[in-house]
């Protein structure tokens, strides 16, 4: 629980390093509707000040322009450093022969998870997958990431976490 503005400011991280993002201003709702568990988890009052923690993760350069990481929920912390799957997938998107991918963190194993779209590609993905700045301890190729259902074009990460053994090539 926050009580202060110092302790507010105290739980900033660095330049560049990476944590949640909350906003504060007149657009800001100070309450919900028959949701007290809501506005304990997601609302922060510092004397008439509401601030609101958005499950956004991010980080500001140092001009103060804000770079946003993906879901809090999916950030992976891995020696001392925080890993942010959405930055990898979008970069495994760029790769050709990829449809999509994503970074998991698995029985403590730093995995990354690739769809192909052009299964001759394979050997090329893997090298480039393996080149891109992580040190992953397994690197797997499915035919088909599962997608939120209600956005094709997300990641349903519980339901993917459960069909890793079953879906492989």
């Amino acid at each position: 629980l926050v009580a202060s503005e110092a302790e507010l400011n105290a739980m900033e991280v660095s330049e560049k390093g990476i944590g949640e993002i909350i906003v504060s201003g007149n657009h800001v709702l100070r309450e919900y509707f028959n949701n007290p568990e809501g506005l304990r988890r997601n609302k922060i009052f510092i004397g008439e000040k509401c601030w609101h923690r958005t499950g956004d993760s991010g980080y500001l350069d140092q001009t103060g322009n804000l770079f946003l990481t993906g879901r809090c929920s999916s950030l992976i912390e891995r020696d001392n450093k925080i890993i942010a799957p959405f930055i990898y997938e979008n970069v495994f998107q760029m790769i050709d022969g990829v449809e999509m991918g994503t970074v998991l963190s698995l029985e403590n194993k730093l995995v990354a998870v690739i769809e192909l779209n052009d299964l001759s590609k394979r050997k090329s993905v893997y090298e480039k997958v393996e080149d891109c700045g992580l040190n992953f301890e397994k690197i797997v190729m499915l035919k088909k990431i599962p997608r939120d259902p209600r956005h094709n074009s997300k990641i349903d990460y519980a339901a993917l976490k459960s069909e890793l053994n079953t879906s492989l090539y």
